[in-house]
This record gives structure tokens, C-alpha cells and sequence, in this order.
């Protein structure tokens, strides 16, 4: 009986052995637990303001217990020893059967965590069992995450100085999105008379349709948009903005707006030349002078300005002598505000040399120190009409005596070879005076009574 009841003893304890033996990890017996292998698998990265979250799978636990934690943590460098911020620690759920094997999964807690940095973040995973003969403490450092700069709003109008009635339109595009910021987006489009203090814009101008471009992946998880506004054709000179805003409509909505690009319509000032005198003049007897008139113009400033020159070629490119820059005195024809007239006189210049000149003139703005109104008025220049200095009578008659024949006034008379030069007539004017003065004494003695 007894050694009988010893044999089955010792069979029972073997049996018991082997099904330890065939249960239990070879490497848990050994090592005093198992090892298990986790895998992150986080969320994709974006833009400044995308909440990151994290899942880790876990395979190769052996009898994990309902105390199993595991704790996740956000890091700035791949070592995962710069602590961004400890998001806490997380139950296992599980397990799942991928074939043979058992995979026990756990999720970040909520809501995420929303990195304020432009940088690349690595979640750091570590697994605790309550039961460390069971499974040992394993940590892990995953793979990078990047967070790429914010939503940027640029814009690219049509023009910056355009000439009233041409049709204005913008566009925009918005770069740094993630994903779930596309679907509903909206950008809007308006014209504004200012932007500072506050956007004033005009609501009587409709800016219709816009229309939105497909979105274009920019990797790491970030997206761009364009949108094109419709065209409109403003009517009255002046300084103008683009207000464009983007909504994106999802939570948290990201809203950028700009209001910052200027644009001008600009007026078609007319410049018109009116030299004096008109027909010119001799040498070292005429100052000429010139007034300026410029129609079309919109608020200019007191600095704004008109340079007059006096040139010896009709395309003005040939300076004779300047006549001196002035500005802008005032409209004596125009409204109070608005497109107007003014008038600008020259100095005075005498001419050494005969010959055809002509006045040209350029209205400009104030120089470097550029404003709107500056750009609403283009700078304007013309090469007026032409104006001709002639030598005095005396100095002509005295060339042409000095010339001889060969002169306009010297050149012998067709056939006869009669001498017209300055001595020529002054010989037949002699003579004319005397048969003038002959005749008449003549007729007063053939009088009766005489």
C-alpha cells in the first residue's frame, strides 16, 4: 500500500512539472518572467495645434494580471530622456488572436496632448506588471512625430497700381493644414477701404464667386488649399485692401485672416505744356518761360511736384538748361475733392544760340518719401511744342553783307546779274529816293500861279 501510494505520488508531481514546463515561457522561467515585445503606433503629426495620441500593442505577456498598466509619455528627443509631458497610465484590453499569437493593446488617455513647439516629439511606452515574476518592466521609445509650423494665410492680388476700371481679383492659399481641416473649409474675399484701426470693408462690392482648389498633400500630415476670388472693376481712384478669411470650420476652427495687401486704382493724369512766347524771339531779347497744366489728378500732395527743362531735340532727351522744379500750388479748377486741375509755373531761360527748342516736363511724386496718393497719381512727363530763337534783323544783315553774293540776301537776281547785296541796295535805294524827290519838284513848278 505504501509504496504504491509513493508511485502514483511521484507520477502526479512529474505530471504536474511537464504542464508548468509546457505552460510557462521558457524564457519567464528562466529570467524570472516574460518579456514582452510593444510596438507604438501613434497618431500622425501637423500643424501647431494637432492633439497627439498613442496605441501600443503588446506581445509575448504571459498571464498579464487586471493591474497591468501601462504609461505613456511624450518626449523631445529620441532617447526619451526630455520629458514633454506625461499623459498617464492606461489598462490593457485584450487579448486578440493574430494566429498563434495574443496581442494585448492599450490606448493613450484623453483628450491627447497638443505640443506648442515646431519640432519632432517621441512617445516613450512602458509596461508594468503587478506580478514581476510574471512579466518583466518593459520601455520602449517610438518613432518620431513631427509638428510643422501653424496655418499660414499668403495672398497674391492682381496688381499693385492699376488704372481705374481694370478688373481687380485675388488669390489665396493656405498652407499647414491637417486633414480634418479641409472638408469644410471657406475662404471669403473682400475689398476694404482700411484696415487699421478696424477692417472697413465695402459692402456694397461683392466679390463672387470664389472658387476652391483640390488640396495638395505637403507630407508629414499637413495640406494646402487655394482659393480664387471673382473679379470686380472699382470705378473711383484711390487706396484699397484685400480682406481675405479662412475658416475651417472643424473644433478647434482655425481662422486666419489678412488684411494687409494694398493696391491702388490709379487716375490718367493729362500734362499739357504752354511755353511763352509762343512764337519765339531773337537772341539775348527773349526769356522763356513755361506753365504747366495737369488734369486729372486725385488729392496730389503740396510735396508733389513738376520739373521743367528745356531740350534741343523734340523726343526731350538733349538738356539745354533747367528751368527748375516746383511743386504743386493748387487746383485753380477743381473740386474739392476728387480728380482736379492745377497749374505750375517755370523760371525763366535765355537762349545764347538760334535755334528750335523744346520745354519738357515731368510731373513726379514726392520723392522717396512715397504715400498713397503717390501712387494713385502716376508720374507723367511730355515733350511740348517746339519754340524758335532767331538772331537780331542787324546781326542777319551784317552776315549777309560779310557773305556776299553767295547769301540769301547777296544772291545776284536771276538773268540780269544785278548786284543785290547790302551795298547793291543801298546804291538803288539812293537812287529810287532821287528820282522820288525829282519828280516831285517837278510837279510844283508846272503849278499855276508858280
Amino acid at each position: 500500500m505504501r509504496s504504491l501510494f509513493t508511485r502514483r505520488s511521484l507520477l502526479a508531481i512529474g505530471a504536474g512539472v511537464v504542464l508548468v514546463l509546457a505552460v510557462a515561457p521558457i524564457s519567464a522561467l528562466a529570467d524570472g518572467g516574460a518579456t514582452p515585445v510593444i510596438t507604438t503606433i501613434p497618431s500622425p503629426g501637423g500643424p501647431l495645434g494637432t492633439v497627439l495620441s498613442d496605441k501600443a500593442s503588446l506581445t509575448g505577456l504571459y498571464s498579464p494580471a487586471t493591474g497591468d498598466t501601462v504609461d505613456f509619455s511624450l518626449y523631445s528627443d529620441s532617447m526619451c530622456s526630455d520629458l514633454v509631458d506625461n499623459l498617464g497610465t492606461s489598462s490593457l484590453s485584450g487579448p486578440t488572436m493574430v494566429g498563434a499569437v495574443s496581442t494585448w493593446a492599450a490606448t493613450s488617455p484623453s483628450p491627447g496632448y497638443a505640443p506648442s513647439a515646431v519640432q519632432q516629439y517621441y512617445w516613450g511606452v512602458t509596461f508594468t506588471s503587478v506580478n514581476d515574476l510574471n512579466n518583466a518592466t518593459t520601455t520602449v521609445c517610438g518613432e518620431p512625430v513631427t509638428i510643422s509650423a501653424g496655418p499660414e494665410l499668403t495672398t497674391t492680388n492682381s496688381g499693385f497700381q492699376m488704372a481705374v476700371g481694370t478688373p481687380v481679383h485675388d488669390s489665396a492659399t493656405i498652407t499647414g493644414l491637417s486633414e480634418n481641416q479641409l472638408s469644410n473649409a471657406t475662404v471669403t474675399f473682400e475689398i476694404a477701404s482700411s484696415c487699421l484701426p478696424s477692417v472697413t470693408p465695402l459692402s456694397s462690392i461683392p466679390i463672387t464667386p470664389t472658387t476652391m482648389e483640390s488640396p495638395v498633400t505637403m507630407g508629414n500630415a499637413t495640406w494646402s488649399i487655394s482659393a480664387n476670388s471673382g473679379s470686380y472693376q472699382l470705378t473711383d481712384p484711390g487706396e484699397y485692401h484685400w480682406y481675405v478669411v479662412f475658416n475651417s470650420n472643424t473644433t478647434p476652427n482655425v481662422r486666419l485672416s489678412e488684411c494687409d495687401e494694398t493696391f491702388f486704382m490709379q487716375t490718367s493724369p493729362v500734362l499739357r505744356t504752354y511755353p511763352s512766347p509762343a512764337t519765339g524771339g531773337a537772341i539775348g531779347q527773349t526769356t522763356l518761360t513755361d506753365t504747366a497744366t495737369i488734369s486729372g489728378l486725385y488729392e496730389p500732395l503740396s510735396t508733389d511736384a513738376v520739373t521743367f527743362g528745356l531740350y534741343s531735340d523734340a523726343s526731350c532727351t538733349t538738356l539745354v538748361g533747367s528751368l527748375g522744379t516746383f511743386p504743386i500750388l493748387g487746383p485753380y479748377d477743381s473740386p474739392v475733392s476728387g480728380p482736379g486741375t492745377y497749374r505750375v509755373f517755370s523760371s525763366g531761360y535765355k537762349p545764347t544760340t538760334a535755334g528750335t527748342y523744346w520745354f519738357g516736363v515731368v510731373f513726379d511724386q514726392s520723392g522717396d518719401n512715397q504715400t498713397g496718393d503717390d501712387f494713385v497719381n502716376p508720374k507723367t512727363s511730355v515733350c511740348g511744342e517746339p519754340v524758335t530763337i532767331t538772331a537780331p534783323l542787324g546781326d542777319v544783315l551784317a552776315a549777309q553783307s560779310s557773305q556776299g553774293s553767295g547769301a540769301v540776301l547777296g544772291a545776284s537776281t536771276p538773268n540780269t546779274g544785278a548786284d543785290l547785296s547790302l551795298p547793291g541796295l543801298l546804291a538803288l535805294l539812293s537812287v529810287v529816293c532821287g528820282v522820288a524827290l525829282l519828280t516831285r519838284g517837278l510837279r510844283l513848278r508846272r503849278r499855276p500861279g508858280s
